[in-house]
């Protein structure tokens, strides 16, 4: 069976505007990858956003990736900090590695 990737963005899409936390997280890597739907950084960071205050430890690095890097949203190191510290406390090697890769910001703040 042949996936439809533009189908699946639309059902995740109705899903995720029922709240559901996984299916918030689904448009918004669709969203940053460009599968299924044209790429769109902002509102990949969106989405990331509304599954990441439910909890979901891949939304809330993402997220932080998002403010790190600026994608989708103005660079925001405090803001990168804060999500990658939600997903880290989750166990997410990937936020820890994230917050190690900080450090050397902080410890350059005055």
């Amino acid at each position: 069976m042949e996936q439809d990737s533009a189908q699946a963005a639309v059902w995740y899409a109705k899903a995720a505007a029922q709240g559901h936390m996984q299916a918030q997280l689904n448009p918004g890597i669709a969203y940053i990858t460009g599968n299924g739907v044209a790429q769109d950084d902002r509102k990949a960071a969106l989405w990331f956003a509304k599954a990441a205050v439910q909890g979901s430890v891949t939304a809330q690095y993402n997220l932080g990736l998002c403010y790190e890097t600026g994608r989708g949203v103005e660079p925001d190191v405090y803001a990168a900090t804060e999500w990658y510290e939600k997903a880290a406390e989750q166990g997410d090697a990937e936020a820890q590695a994230a917050l190690e890769r900080l450090e050397e910001y902080w410890e350059d703040e005055p």
